[in-house]
């Protein structure tokens, strides 16, 4: 029974409370930033007044000073005080704190470690007197509040605890089932002062009967020490680094001086800084694992976002992550543990459980601002049929308050029929970790026969026992209802991930069939060795997908360094992707050339499917045409600086030569007039597209192949609106931003940039406030994909934009791609889970097909992320600009494309997947070399999967085995495939492996990929 559900019982319990806690509420306050006020006299200052939450508040951004004198008295409303401990329990909302105790600066704090104990006696006497003053500084985005001030008497007799403790033992055990203390309670005498003695006699024996009749049974309350530490968020990296410092040293003391205490910490990355900066606090720690204290959770390389990423990057994530900790703790990581990331893909489960993970952990659904996660232990399934035991934790960040505890366990005996409850205990988000006071308060309570059992533990040992349950199962992703801004705000940074992951995945191809080409064509031996500068490039990366560095809600300084991170990287894999291209070239058996002045062109294919398109080779003259291996003119044209050549079709994970000839471009046009009275006209055989010359809308999308008009209404729709008065500002979009419209975009120009025969490009400028948008429309020849190329220059604050496309018909779902997979959305959501999806994460396209047309259109990108959609109506959210915690978040120049894919039949058969993957991964190129040793011929097929439904996520050499290759794909729509492997790499299939390259049971020779299987091989040389 719940205390507060007995209200006569919670009145004799507060009364109890108020005989030796009693709150401080004359303050009094400065406004300044001055140590003098540490010395001044408090007389002149004025009477603190409260708000409507009773708290002492002050505005944003303002230093503020409180000050009191507290002097014991005799008694507390009766009962005598004199010889207990007397501390002052503090709670606060600053971003930076500092408690003064006669002078004296005795604790410090901030936003995270908020709340303090601070011991002013240890056995006190009438008229003992502190001057109390406190100094708190109000963050820039909030109002600042002393919330809570209460001086607590302690007893120091372990036998006779004060009535406080006696009130809170007795609330803690009305939740494990104890019933009979409001009836033996009626039996104190009111007040204490009738006589004291036989007050305190009757309350012993009162807590004596009760604790006779207080049973357990087998509910026990498990503890465990942790930290949350966040890499960079409203404090720079450098500062990180000192903070998990200081964390782990105020463990490991601890630890020492409470053995029982266990701790658990993620992240490898934080352990490698150690190992490298501090070694000997290293071999503490290393010391602390072995003896199964100190528990290693996490397993990824960082804590990182799992909405934007991708695939790969969760699959680098974990196998960087686990082969660090399995090298220096000796086994790898069962627990996922991401107690603070912004939501979760639906494929982590079968990701974790390929990186030997069985358990998976978080917190943060507790934040949902819609609905009540419905679920606190249960099984998260992948589509593929994964499975993962996962925990919806308590809270993070709390000390030992033995309400809250007893309030969680009660709730957890409620929902899991489980009266073993697991309590994090520790300051997090910056560090801290328990401290002293926390474990000082669970001794005294460990005494408690009214308080259930208490008991440290590991995560893993709690969750082991639990994972024969019969539990529900969650066949879905895991939506935060909260933070939909994530997916937008500091916009550069998600592209710059989206170019990273591509780079990375085109290096790490090049690299690797580079390396294998000239001894293999030679019938040698392979020796094949992992790039450390590739490893390098990916730890950069997987740094930066940080869960608040990559959803933008992080201070201007780590973006700073982002930025040139991100560089450093993308530094590291053109060098090795170049030198790869070249290598490569350089074995092309060249054919003689069609002129003496040609020179040859080498067209690459990343991707694992034959593709045709546009490749753009940077050139200063215009003067340049292009031929085919056999000499045939190619259609191209100059215009920006590029030569661009419609190049004809690449075979997968291959190449085709072309040669560049002095002369004047095949196709090449002079710009021709808009083409069309209703406005500007670009057209090919497939597409009739019309730009409205006033709006510089779409007027109108006409598929010409399948007699389809696309949009019912102008598309192109630059839509901005108000999207203020967030707490939360970076995270959060304004749910009601509908509700308020900006004016609409203002025409500035329209003119044709080219018109020929490989592409037609109109550019329109407008105009938002005080942001230009440029955008150009680009049709490219036998072509169904319009892109619209866009640079924005944003200069605006509380204001988001998108995209708009209205469609000519409705549909009762959408299908959008996410990591390694795609999730199917309600259009017209019929359930609170379903309405609170009104802004969701995507990563390269958003669909909506019309069943009874046979006919779909996808809304690509290539480096976006929030999408919205309605029956008939599809959005893409391209900028936001919150100004908290950075003020200049997203101001700037921003460039990124997005794309109309009109198609018949559904995604799957429109291969749309396809589509996005080419977008974002255009054709490479690279000059060939003559060199009489070589052996490829003119065009080649590097490697084949045989299946269109397998779309490749890495090749690279084995981390462990000499002589072998890891080949990882997955399979992208829902139907079996098999994997056949064809081409001149001359690899054949050893085996399945997992993430961390450990050969799979009873799958051995298994080439066949299940339905949303993720799969990895050995391969090995056919030589």
């Amino acid at each position: 029974m719940d205390s507060s559900a007995n209200p006569e019982l919670l009145a004799q319990l507060e009364r109890l409370r108020s005989l030796s806690r009693i709150e401080i509420a004359d303050w009094r306050w400065q406004s300044m930033d001055r140590t003098t006020a540490l010395t001044e006299d408090i007389q002149d200052w004025p009477i603190a007044d409260r708000d409507d939450k009773k708290y002492w508040s002050w505005q944003p951004g303002e230093v503020r000073w409180f000050a009191t004198t507290i002097q014991v008295p005799g008694d507390l409303n009766s009962y005598p005080v004199v010889g207990h401990s007397l501390r002052l329990s503090l709670v606060w909302w600053s971003i930076d704190a500092r408690i003064y105790v006669n002078g004296q600066l005795v604790q410090a704090g901030d936003l995270f470690d908020f709340r303090a104990r601070v011991l002013l006696g240890a056995a006190v006497r009438v008229g003992d007197t502190w001057d109390v003053r406190i100094r708190l500084a109000s963050p820039g985005h909030d109002r600042g509040a002393l919330i809570e001030s209460i001086a607590l008497y302690e007893s120091n007799d372990p036998q006779q605890p004060e009535p406080g403790f006696i009130a809170d033992e007795i609330a803690m055990a009305s939740y494990y089932g104890l019933t009979e203390a409001t009836e033996l309670l009626q039996d104190l005498q009111w007040p204490p002062s009738i006589a004291v003695l036989d007050f305190q006699q009757r309350l012993s024996g009162i807590r004596r009967a009760l604790q006779d009749r207080f049973s357990s049974g087998d509910a026990r309350i498990y503890l465990l020490g942790h930290a949350h530490l966040d890499l960079a968020w409203l404090w720079p990296v450098s500062e990180t680094w000192a903070v998990a410092e200081r964390t782990f040293e105020s463990v490991l003391a601890l630890q020492t001086e409470y053995p029982q205490l266990t701790f658990c910490h993620t992240s490898p990355v934080l352990y490698a800084w150690m190992e490298e900066h501090r070694p000997e606090l290293f071999d503490r720690l290393q010391a602390m694992a072995r003896s199964g204290r100190w528990e290693v959770v996490g397993g990824m390389w960082v804590e990182p976002d799992l909405n934007l990423i991708s695939g790969e990057s969760i699959a680098r994530q974990l196998i960087y992550g686990q082969r660090y900790v399995r090298a220096k703790f000796g086994q790898v990581s069962k627990v996922a543990w991401l107690p603070d990331t912004f939501g979760f893909c639906q494929q982590l489960p079968q990701l974790m459980k390929l990186g030997q993970m069985e358990y998976f952990v978080t917190q943060k659904f507790r934040w949902n601002d819609t609905n009540p996660f419905p679920h606190e232990l249960f099984w998260w399934q992948s589509p593929d049929g994964s499975r993962v035991l996962s925990y919806l934790s308590a809270p993070i960040g709390e000390g030992f308050d033995p309400m809250k505890i007893a309030a969680y366990g009660a709730k957890w005996q409620e929902d899991i029929s489980d009266n073993q409850a697991l309590w994090l205990l520790g300051v997090g988000d910056h560090g801290g970790g328990p401290t002293r006071d926390m474990l000082e308060v669970t001794e005294r309570w460990q005494t408690s026969q009214l308080c259930p059992p208490l008991e440290f533990t590991t995560v893993s040992e709690y969750l082991a026992p639990r994972a024969t349950a019969d539990l529900p199962v969650w066949q879905d992703e895991l939506y935060l209802e909260f933070h939909r801004g994530c997916y937008t705000t500091h916009s550069e940074q998600k592209k710059a991930n989206r170019l990273a992951e591509r780079d990375l995945y085109q290096a790490e191809l090049w690299s690797t069939i580079a390396n294998i080409i000239p001894q293999a064509i030679a019938n040698c031996s392979v020796n094949l060795h992992p790039s450390p500068q590739l490893e390098e490039a990916w730890k950069l990366v997987l740094f930066q997908q940080f869960h608040d560095i990559l959803p933008g809600s992080a201070i201007a300084e780590v973006y700073v360094q982002a930025d040139r991170e991100w560089a450093m990287a993308k530094e590291i894999t053109d060098d090795i992707q170049s030198r790869a291209l070249l290598a490569i070239a350089s074995q092309i058996a060249l054919p003689p050339a069609p002129d003496a002045t040609a020179w040859p062109l080498v067209v690459f294919n990343g991707l694992n499917w034959n593709r045709t398109g546009v490749l753009r080779w940077p050139c200063e003259h215009r003067n340049w045409q292009a031929l085919d291996a056999g000499g045939e003119l190619l259609a191209s044209s100059w215009s920006e600086g590029y030569l661009r050549v419609s190049v004809p079709e690449v075979t997968s994970i291959g190449y085709c030569l072309l040669w560049l000839i002095p002369g004047e471009p095949l196709g090449a046009g002079g710009l021709a007039a808009s083409g069309a009275a209703e406005g500007w006209l670009l057209e090919n055989d497939r597409l009739r597209v019309v730009i409205d010359a006033d709006t510089g809308d779409i007027k109108n999308l006409w598929d010409k192949q399948h007699q389809m008009e696309v949009c019912s209404a102008p598309g192109n729709q630059l839509l901005a609106f108000t999207d203020a008065n967030q707490y939360w500002d970076a995270w959060n979009i304004d749910p009601q931003y509908a509700q308020h419209p900006l004016p609409p975009a203002k025409m500035i120009s329209i003119q044709w940039l080219q018109h020929d025969q490989v592409e037609q490009r109109l550019q329109v400028i407008r105009q938002i406030g005080q942001s230009r948008f440029t955008q150009i429309y680009v049709l490219q020849s036998d072509s169904l994909r319009l892109d619209i190329e866009t640079t924005v220059d944003w200069q605006e604050r509380h204001v988001l934009v998108k995209a708009v496309f209205p469609l000519a018909w409705s549909t009762e779902q959408v299908t959008t791609e996410v990591a390694c997979g795609v999730m199917e959305r309600s259009t017209a959501p019929t359930n609170p889970l379903e309405k609170a999806k009104w802004e969701v994460p995507v990563h390269r396209w958003l669909d909506s097909t019309a069943v009874e047309l046979n006919y779909g259109l996808a809304l690509l990108n290539d480096g976006k992320y929030g999408y919205s959609y309605q029956p008939n109506r599809l959005e893409i959210t391209l900028l936001r600009a919150p100004t908290w915690p950075d003020r200049s978040a997203d101001r700037g120049l921003h460039q990124f494309t997005y794309s109309l894919y009109p198609h018949q039949g559904d995604w799957r058969t429109a291969q749309v997947v396809h589509q996005g993957y080419e977008l974002n991964q255009p054709l490479q190129f690279s000059r060939a070399q003559q060199d009489a040793a070589a052996t490829l011929p003119p065009i080649g097929s590097f490697l084949d999967l045989g299946a269109d439904n397998l779309v490749l996520m890495a090749l690279q050499p084995s981390m462990d085995c000499a002589g072998k290759l890891v080949l990882r794909c997955y399979e992208t729509s829902g139907q079996k495939a098999q994997l056949k492997l064809a081409g001149m790499l001359n690899f054949s299939v050893d085996r399945p492996i997992d993430l961390l390259e450990v050969p799979l049971e009873n799958e051995e020779d298994d080439q066949i990929v299940q339905p949303w299987q993720i799969k990895s091989w050995w391969l090995r040389s056919a030589n």
